[in-house]
């Protein structure tokens, strides 16, 4: 018998969510799917943008290249 892997997709005027056995969605989807709820929130959008304009206004950002010899640095 095949077992079927099925998604609950909850959405109502109390809750929404989606709920789905540990197979179908992985713990490492479900910590991007919760950091992608938590970084969608609009004060973090607005403060993004924020960021990007301070940035273009200063001529501030880092090559790819630059970026890379940081992080090796860091390894």
């Amino acid at each position: 018998m095949l077992k079927e892997k099925s998604v609950t997709i909850i959405n109502n005027d109390h809750i929404r969510g989606v709920l789905a056995p540990s197979g179908v969605i992985s713990k490492k989807l479900l910590e991007d799917m919760v950091d992608f709820l938590e970084l969608s929130s609009p004060e973090l959008m607005r403060e993004t943008e924020e960021l990007e304009s301070e940035a273009d206004a200063e001529q501030s950002w880092l090559s790819l290249e630059e970026m890379r010899k940081r992080s090796e640095m860091s390894a």
